[in-house]
């Protein structure tokens, strides 16, 4: 071989020629075509895997800077269906050293637009019919699988997770899913970060398992879980039970702005304001999740400024065949509790032009949901509103649901009622009963100045049914009943009886110094009788010691206007209404809210004068 300097720069040259164009041929991706390769490939990513895997697309294959498959319109699927993945790209980087003993060991997998899909059988449930055992039998199955065949790490991008029954169509869904999960070796810890979208709102997530590997084989091992969202935080901390009864201990802790923004004593950051001893979350409970539920016990919630304290149960119950239903069932408690918060989650009953709602119902959760929950409170407050001893229930089950207010001290009073409603092809059948006593109007009107014109201790009863899919259907199918009574109270701004003797001095001129005094009454009736949303006044009398007067007229609930007309005559010396004797007319005409008052005299063609 020939030497000397010139003939060492040659070599020298030629060897990294060689090189860059090994190293470079190791980059490139080889595309595989031959069919026999194909399903060696296929195979060995089978084996793997545990799953047997397709590939559609092009299967291509790079060496450098480390081994790698990667895979076009890829799935791979466990034998018995239980999980099924389809990918729109898949690749797989092996392990170098058991490569070159001709082992293929999956280091990482990426999947790329995937959708994986886990179903849990029915005969999974049986035992206990609870969403926490499908989702704990979902993760064991994902737990048997890796038990033989780990991956180092997992990368999902852009990718969809579903959670469902056998035999129904509802699953449990995550969409956008981007998560890496790093578990390096047999005995390290395991951890997992990403995002998803999960009921339209972006999420983050992050985990950490301390001993998975325990976890596979039955054991225990510290787990910590973070969600979050925009509008809600979620972190659970304690000790996970692995195997084919898997489950969880630990503690529970949520957020969430808007209700953290509304609680006295923080910001809208929700950042304790200094001086006020006030916790960041609104749900805090000692949770226990297993094939029989989840069990929140000393559980604490903050509703705006409220406290409630008690516990839930949650879980799936099996109705015969069918698919099982969310059972929810336990107590909560305040001391103070404001109930403007749990209205916000209602439907809103006037659109924006102040009219009912046309906007249909969503009653799935009535035919979905089984109920039996319980909320009282020693002081409760809606708006000014406030009353005492307040004691709430709400059953439901298969489609029915029965809503109670069974005590409510308030004004000097008592109330109670009741909606009940079933549910059928999506239209809702209601019928409520309320009735109220001893209220006192003048207390009331304390809090509600709307209500400053009328005085006395009231009573009352109604009872109604009505069926729809939306509040203006109900409203407009409403029919039922009412009846009011006030005893002992006075009608401040309206002195009927002053204006009345002036009429007698005066006949045929109409006084315009009506609201200088007030009118008192002995007892004020009023009966209605309701149909096709509007209440018709079937019996109105108001008896004082000076007057008489019958009220008459009828209240369009639907269009919410009112047109009603009151005719008042002086009593005789023997407290009987005279005859022959003038008679004051007063009509209240107007929307709600907007009413215009205006006195005249009864059978006279005299114009009206406004009256505020």
């Amino acid at each position: 071989m020939p030497q000397g300097p010139h003939w060492q720069s040659m070599y020298r040259a030629l060897a990294a020629l060689l090189v860059i164009i090994g190293t470079l041929a190791g980059f490139a991706r080889w595309q595989i075509d031959d069919p026999a390769w194909r399903s060696r490939i296929l195979l060995a990513v089978a084996r793997a895997t545990g799953m047997s895997a397709t590939a559609r697309g092009k299967i291509t294959l790079a060496v450098f800077p480390t081994p790698r498959i990667a895979f076009e319109a890829a799935s791979l699927a466990r034998p018995d269906g239980t999980l099924r993945v389809t990918s729109a790209g898949l690749e797989c980087v092996f392990a170098l050293l058991p490569l070159i003993g001709s082992r293929f060991e999956i280091a990482s997998l990426s999947l790329d637009h995937a959708v994986i899909h886990a179903t849990v059988p029915q005969d999974a449930l049986q035992d206990s019919g609870t969403i926490a055992r499908a989702s704990l039998v979902a993760a064991a199955i994902a737990a048997d699988q890796a038990g033989s065949h780990r991956f180092s790490q997992l990368t999902l991008g852009n990718s969809t997770m579903l959670l469902q029954l056998a035999g129904t169509a509802n699953a449990v869904s995550l969409s956008g899913v981007n998560v890496k999960l790093d578990w390096p070796y047999a005995d390290a810890p395991a951890s997992f970060a990403g995002e998803a979208k999960w009921l339209g709102s972006k999420a983050d997530i992050a985990g950490f398992v301390a001993r998975p590997q325990d976890l596979q084989r039955g054991g225990e091992s510290p787990l910590t879980l973070r969600v979050t969202s925009p509008a809600l935080s979620i972190k659970l901390a304690g000790v996970a039970q692995g195997g084919r009864a898997p489950g969880f201990k630990g503690r529970l802790e949520g957020a969430s702005r808007a209700l953290l923004a509304q609680r006295q004593g923080a910001d809208a950051t929700g950042n304790a304001i200094a001086g006020r001893d006030t916790p960041n979350s609104v749900i805090e409970a000692d949770m226990s999740l297993s094939g029989a539920g989840v069990e929140l016990a000393a559980l604490r919630v903050w509703l705006g400024r409220s406290l409630l304290e008690g516990s839930l149960n949650i879980g799936y119950r099996q109705a015969g065949a069918s698919m099982p239903r969310l059972a929810v069932a336990g107590s909560l408690a305040a001391a103070d509790l404001e109930l403007a918060p749990l209205g916000r989650a209602l439907p809103a009953a006037l659109d924006s032009q102040n009219h009912w709602s046309s906007a249909g119902f969503d009653l799935d959760w009535v035919q979905d949901t089984d109920i039996d929950l319980r909320v009282s409170a020693v002081h409760a407050s809606l708006g000014a509103l406030r009353g005492d001893d307040l004691a709430v229930s709400l059953h439901a089950s298969g489609g029915r649901f029965d809503l109670a207010l069974n005590e409510l001290q308030a004004y000097g009073g008592r109330a109670k009622a009741s909606l009940t409603g079933i549910v059928r092809q999506s239209r809702l059948e209601a019928a409520i009963e309320a009735g109220f006593a001893g209220i006192d109007f003048a207390r009331l009107a304390q809090d509600e100045p709307g209500l400053a014109r009328v005085s006395g201790l009231a009573q009352g009863n109604a009872r109604g049914t009505s069926s729809g899919n939306s509040f203006v259907a109900l409203v407009h199918n409403l029919a039922g009943k009412t009846d009011i009574a006030l005893s002992d109270g006075k009608i401040l701004g309206l002195d009927f009886e002053r204006a009345l003797r002036r009429l007698e001095r005066k006949p045929g001129i109409l006084p315009l110094s009506l609201d200088s005094g007030d009118t008192v009454f002995t007892s004020l009736k009023l009966e209605t009788g309701i149909a096709s949303g509007v209440a018709q006044i079937t019996s109105g009398i108001l008896q004082g010691p000076g007057i008489q007067a019958e009220i008459s007229g009828d209240i369009d609930i639907e269009h919410l206007r009112v047109g009603v007309s009151s005719r008042a005559t002086l009593n005789t010396p023997s407290g009987e209404p005279g005859t022959g004797r003038p008679t004051l007319a007063i009509d209240f005409n107007g929307s709600v809210g907007r009413l215009a008052v205006s006195p005249r005299l009864s059978g006279s063609a005299v114009q009206p004068v406004s009256f505020p």
